[in-house]
């Protein structure tokens, strides 16, 4: 498993949510609950990494 690209990929998932985080402050639309959006990428976030093996690449599952 290449874990330059893993890294990478998990520094982009971190800055959407900074980046999306910074918007809602902007807009005054953060701080009244979780915002939809929000929601929509940290769940978005778990489907990649099932999909993608970086979890059993990083922590291997004991036998």
């Amino acid at each position: 498993m290449d874990f330059k690209s893993i890294a990478k990929k998990i520094i982009g998932l971190k800055n959407a949510d900074l980046e999306l985080r910074d918007r809602l402050i902007g807009n005054g639309e953060l701080g009244n609950g979780y915002h939809g959006e929000m929601q929509a990428l940290h769940h978005k976030m778990p489907k990649y990494w099932m999909k993608s093996s970086i979890i059993s690449a990083i922590l291997p599952l004991k036998k």
